[in-house]
């Protein structure tokens, strides 16, 4: 499958990495942008003001990062605008720590309204007040700086936001899903995904409006999906570990699922969640085959886009298979990274 697309300047291609050859993101391109410099400070940026706005530990909360092959703005992010790409990497490392900490949060700090609370209020043991306020204060900045760089590409980053919290996603993880087609409906939302495609947009400078919208999202489903149960499967053996030293009662993970729905171990349920991503990547690639008949030639915003999102899916895969956040022989020289965050942020608190 040709994914290739003009623009593809501020990136280079990837080579083999010893994680090919076990079937996922077949015929998908992989790229990594050329400014890793730009990435890692946002990175940094983001994890230091949690530190310093929300005052919660993020030790051992893994985002973003990868050494080994790049990050994971590194590597979905091959095409996106030079001056765009800070933003976005600040953006999705929040995403990354929002995620996490929400797992163990309770429902009333994820819906509640935050106060106004200025930064010097905040406390060294931060109440759930000071918590919100601090997350309110990051919101803001990334909504300030995205309008700023461009107030229509920034829009739908803002109503998929609104759309992910108001849904409950990221938060239930009680729920019983009585079969896999629950579940999938359930993770399309709770993924953020669709977020991130917008933020896809937003990183091309592409105006998505409906009827660009309508022209592309027949492959948003399959696209999102594909992504979202290929991180079921890769990050099931850390958040399996963690499952079984909480003494919860289920795990909101496709292959715990299957292991419950079809009463069998490990191994065979990854084989079958294995198959299902596959299907969903076949998918994919007829969709784009569907689109690149039928689109015309004033195309080219929506061409554009449905590219960059072809250019997620290996990329997710390489990510995910070298990330501290999914494997934990990766995370010792992440930790002392970290540590040199969190004293820098609180110093300068």
């Amino acid at each position: 499958m040709d994914y290739n697309y003009s623009e593809l300047n501020f990136s280079n291609p990837i080579g083999p990495t010893p994680f090919d050859g076990q079937g996922f993101a077949e015929g998908f391109p992989a790229r990594r942008h050329n400014d890793k410099a730009i990435i890692d400070a946002a990175y940094r940026e983001a994890r230091a003001d949690w530190v310093k706005l929300v005052g919660t530990p993020i030790d051992n909360i893994y985002g973003c990062l990868s050494h080994s092959y790049g990050s994971f703005a590194e590597l979905i992010m091959p095409m996106h605008r030079p001056e765009r790409l800070r933003i976005i990497a600040y953006s999705y490392e929040y995403h990354f720590l929002h995620d996490s900490i929400t797992d163990t949060a309770t429902q009333a700090e994820t819906d509640a309204h935050a106060p106004t609370t200025s930064t010097a209020e905040i406390t060294d043991l931060p109440s759930l007040e000071n918590r919100l306020s601090g997350r309110t204060q990051i919101k803001q900045k990334m909504m300030r700086e995205l309008k700023a760089l461009d107030p229509v590409c920034a829009q739908p980053i803002f109503e998929e936001w609104r759309l992910f919290l108001k849904q409950g996603a990221g938060r239930d993880k009680t729920q019983i899903f009585p079969n896999l087609e629950k579940y999938l409906d359930y993770r399309y939302t709770d993924s953020g995904l669709p977020w991130v495609a917008m933020c896809t947009a937003f990183g091309l400078g592409v105006a998505l409006g409906e009827k660009e919208r309508e022209v592309t999202d027949h492959i948003l489903r399959a696209w999102t999906l594909a992504f979202a149960l290929a991180n079921d499967y890769f990050s099931f053996d850390v958040e399996y570990e963690q499952f079984n030293e909480s003494g919860a009662t289920t795990l909101t993970n496709v292959v715990w699922l299957v292991m419950k729905w079809d009463g069998v171990d490990i191994k065979a349920a990854k084989a079958k969640v294995k198959t299902i991503v596959l299907d969903y990547e076949k998918q994919l690639h007829g969709k784009w085959r569907e689109f690149m008949e039928r689109k015309d030639e004033e195309a080219t915003p929506e061409l554009k886009y449905v590219t960059a999102l072809a250019h997620h899916i290996r990329g997710n895969y390489v990510w995910a298979s070298s990330t501290p956040r999914y494997n934990a022989e990766a995370r010792e020289e992440f930790d002392e990274i970290e540590s040199e965050i969190s004293k820098t942020a609180l110093s300068t608190g």
